[in-house]
């Protein structure tokens, strides 16, 4: 069954690359000469030139040490290729991550109108403070708006972006809303392809279009990897053909580079039988160059730039120094641009109590938390939990709370119920160095943490989280508690 599966999968690569590959020179040469009508040549220009915007200042670079080139005159360094800039100043990264957004705020890709743009910058803002009733009211705002001027079908893409987050965490209230998003998913996601046609090399909407469709199926691929791993195969590559023929066609276009990082990212740890059919295919996967898109979505993308930034959480290496500054500067980037919602401060204080607790040593860090609880708005059940879970690690931040800061144990953690039991073992676990080895009290803390970290695996496995995020927080929970 195992090696039927894997031809399957070598099958479904080998015939949608043959079948892609003859189009793509043809189609970039095709796009390029359609801009013959002067009005489309310099729109075109005017968003090539974005192109030429310098990214921000990273943690770090990815590419090996001899392929940095230093600039003495600027005291930083950049790779070889132009593609990643850093600093030796880690913490410089949010602060120019967010003033290099706010430039390109100012650009819009081709067709797509100004409140459109508008609306869609909106609506993002929205989604990452997790209101989603409101992101919803603005994408169907945007839909009115897009129908009425015959625009690029940018709301679907979001759309279905955020519903499909909302899925993959587990962001609804009981199984029948999940069945409902589900549904709108299938709903909005060939309505989005329909009205995003790619057919057409000479139309000037083609590399917009190209971000819509090719979006929309890379995004329902995810989707499907935990159900069908031919179907997420067979979607996946035909998403990141068409964002690799995006990026060829206009490289202004900076959110197409999240598809090319989540693909590379999220395949480099595939399978040996999954790399060697993607090699047939022509397309070897590496997590250095998936990062390196990530981080081009992360600082140059005009809608995706903050998804790009959690996919980044998701992917660096806790352990290896420059990934662990440059994950740093991500968390405190979400800190200034969304210190209200609970979540992204739940993903910064499990990454340190987990791999990085010298993070947590410094004086003030407790009131600095402190502080940042109380900043929290609860607008709904996902801020609800997010606060409560926060609550919970606090305790290890600062053992005696105010009553304020302390978890209220009736709220329900759903996916998340294990972590009260994770959080007791591993606070027993930290305070073991005060006990020798040959005492009772060793001896029983070891069992202790044995019996929670079993109970609290037990659980994650039994809970509704998905399988690829399961994994994720099973390997935080063994890395953690050195299991």
């Amino acid at each position: 069954m195992f090696k039927s599966a894997c031809l399957l999968v070598i099958l479904v690569f080998s015939s949608e690359v043959f079948s892609a590959t003859a189009q793509e020179t043809s189609v970039s040469a095709a796009h390029t000469e359609s801009l013959t009508d002067q009005a489309d040549r310099d729109r075109y220009e005017e968003h090539s030139t974005a192109d030429s915007l310098s990214l921000p200042l990273q943690a770090e670079c990815s590419a090996p040490p001899d392929s940095l080139v230093r600039d003495t005159s600027a005291g930083q360094a950049h790779c070889s290729n132009d593609t990643l800039l850093f600093t030796e100043e880690p913490g410089r990264l949010a602060v120019n991550e967010m003033e290099e957004h706010s430039v390109q705020k100012e650009i819009r890709y081709p067709g797509i109108a100004k409140k459109q743009d508008r609306l869609a910058r909106e609506m993002m803002r929205r989604v990452h403070l997790f209101d989603w009733r409101e992101a919803e009211k603005i994408a169907l705002t945007m839909q009115e708006l897009e129908k009425k001027d015959t625009l690029p079908a940018l709301s679907y893409l979001l759309l279905v972006s955020m519903k499909i987050f909302q899925v993959q965490n587990n962001e609804y209230a009981d199984e029948r809303a999940k069945k409902r998003l589900l549904r709108q998913i299938d709903d909005l996601s060939p309505k989005g392809i329909e009205l995003a046609p790619i057919d057409n090399p000479y139309d000037s909407l083609f590399a917009t279009n190209l971000l819509i469709n090719g979006g929309i199926r890379g995004f329902r691929a995810t989707l499907k990897m935990d159900e069908s791993l031919i179907e997420s195969a067979r979607e996946g590559l035909r998403a990141l053909r068409l964002m690799e023929q995006m990026v060829k066609t206009d490289p202004s276009i900076k959110d197409g580079y999240l598809g090319l990082g989540i693909f590379h990212c999220a395949l480099s740890k595939a399978p040996a039988i999954v790399k060697f059919a993607l090699n047939l295919s022509g397309h070897s996967v590496s997590l250095s160059k998936g990062l390196d898109y990530l981080r081009k979505a992360s600082a140059q993308g005009h809608y995706t730039s903050d998804i790009a930034k959690q996919y980044l959480i998701q992917f660096l290496d806790p352990y290896y120094g420059h990934s662990a500054k440059e994950k740093s500067a991500v968390f405190d980037y979400f800190k200034q641009a969304y210190p209200q919602n609970p979540y992204y401060t739940f993903l910064e204080l499990d990454e340190y109590l987990c791999f990085n607790r010298e993070k947590l040593a410094p004086v003030g860090t407790y009131a600095r938390y402190r502080d940042r609880i109380r900043a929290f708005e609860i607008t709904g059940e996902s801020a609800l939990k997010y606060a409560t879970l926060v609550k919970y690690q606090y305790r290890l931040v600062n053992p005696f709370p105010a009553a304020d800061l302390r978890p209220d144990p009736g709220v329900d953690l759903r996916e998340f119920s294990y972590y009260p039991s994770f959080l007791r073992a591993l606070e027993t676990k930290l305070l073991l160095a005060q006990y020798d080895q040959e005492q009772s009290s060793y001896l029983a803390s070891v069992q202790f943490i044995e019996s929670e970290a079993k109970k609290a695996l037990d659980m994650l496995s039994q809970s509704d989280m998905g399988p690829g995020r399961r994994g994720f927080y099973r390997w935080h929970i063994r890395d953690a508690l050195r299991l």
